[in-house]
Order: structure tokens, then sequence, then C-alpha cells
């Protein structure tokens, strides 16, 4: 019995050693481990260094591209909006021009025909009685809108022509004794007057008279509409104020 126990301690004396020597050829092996591990670290770290300068390089390079494509942008949409802007004050000053003319042309329609009227109702019997009829007076006639005065339809031109034309030495019958007993190529009526008349569709032609300088004006301006957008040589782009209009569209 007692050497069965004396047995038992010394095999657990042993066994007491070999952990004991495990455990010291751990620590050992822990600490070679260790060793070799704070050994590789200053590499790691250098290689963590050289592997982030690359990346910070080209961030800074991409951070400086940006900047130079946005101050690109930036110049490009200033020169666009300088253009915008140019071609805007450009097509303001065209449509203030035209407005302009526009203003100057209606003014100037404006100045012709109160004139025309004005002396129709100081050489003419009858307008001077319809716009008397209308309300209008020597002074409202200078500034009446066109709408207060009164229209005219052929019926009442050819019955009251006599007292409607402001020549007065002229009467519609001498007129149409001139006209039918006249040559086509007759000379002006009282050697002032060119007499036109209408077909006479509706039965009774009507007469109308000009003097020299409208009868000069009317065949231009009939020449102007004929050759609309036609080109035409310099020597005949002006008429000479005595050319027929006959002469002139042979031409």
């Amino acid at each position: 019995m007692e050497k069965k126990i004396g047995k038992n301690v010394s095999s657990g004396a042993e066994k007491v050693e070999r952990t004991a020597k495990k455990n010291e050829l751990v620590s050992e092996a822990s600490g070679a481990t260790a060793k070799k591990q704070s050994a590789k670290k200053p590499a790691n770290k250098a290689t963590a260094k050289k592997s982030v300068k690359p990346v910070k390089k080209t961030g800074k390079r991409a951070e400086k591209a940006i900047k130079k494509e946005k101050a690109a942008a930036e110049k490009r949409l200033e020169a666009a909006k300088k253009r915008a802007e140019k071609k805007e004050k450009k097509l303001l000053k065209r449509a203030e021009l035209k407005q302009a003319k526009l203003e100057k042309k209606a003014r100037l329609q404006e100045k012709k025909l109160r004139a025309i009227l004005i002396y129709a109702y100081g050489h003419s019997q009858y307008y001077k009685d319809a716009f008397g009829a209308a309300g209008l007076t020597a002074e409202t006639v200078r500034t009446a809108p066109l709408s207060a005065f009164p229209t005219l339809d052929k019926t009442t031109l050819l019955e009251q022509f006599d007292s409607l034309i402001t020549v007065p030495d002229v009467t519609q019958e001498e007129l149409r004794r001139f006209d039918a007993e006249e040559a086509a190529d007759r000379k002006p009526y009282k050697g002032k007057y060119h007499v036109v008349h209408s077909s006479g569709s509706t039965g009774t032609p009507g007469y109308f008279l000009y003097d020299t300088a409208a009868w000069n004006s009317m065949l231009l301006g009939i020449i102007r509409g004929a050759l609309w957008g036609m080109s035409m040589p310099p020597s005949i782009t002006t008429f000479p104020a005595a050319m027929t209009f006959r002469t002139a569209l042979s031409l």
C-alpha cells in the first residue's frame, strides 16, 4: 500500500514537472513569435507609408484638375453670358431702330393725312358739310380720330362730284365730254389735268383728276408695284418726270 502511494506521488510529480516544462516551452515560443512580429512592424509601417504616398499624391492631382476644370467652366460660362448680353443688346437696338422707323413712318402718314383732311375741309363744299354734320370743325379736323370722320362710297362720289371735287372750274359733265371727244393721246385737260376714269362696270364710270405732280407720283407707284422684286439696270431705276406710263413700261 505504501509502495503504491509512493508510486502515485512520484508519478504526479513527474506530470507536474512535464507540464511546467511544456508551459515554459510555450512561453518561449510566444516570446519568439512576438519578437518576430515586432521586428516586422517597422517594415510594415514603411510599406504603409510608401503605399499611402501615391494615394495622397493622386488625390492632390485630382483636386488640382477639378479646380482647373471648374475655373475653365466658369470662364466659358462668363464668356457665353457676355455673348448673350451682347446679342441681346444688338437685338434690342435693332428692335428700337425698327420701332423708331415705324413711329417716324406713322408720324409722316398722320401729317400727310391731316394735311389732306384740312385741305378737303377748306376747299370742298361737300366735305365741309359732311365733316360739320359729323360734329367736326376746322380745329377738331386736325386732332380728331379717324373714326370720327364720315366714310364715302362710290354712289355718293358720283352724285356729289361737282361739290366734292376741290377744283372749282371742273364739272363731271365736262370731263365726260372731254373723255368722249378727245383722242387717246390727248393733251392734259385744260392743259394741266390728267383724266382717268373707271371701267363703268356698275353703270356709270367714275372720273379722277391728277395734276402733273400727282400724275407722276401715281405712275411711279404703279411701276414700282409692277416691278416689285425685279432687278433693274441702273440706267432705268429713275424715270424722268415727263416720261409717260406707256413709255416707262416699254423699257
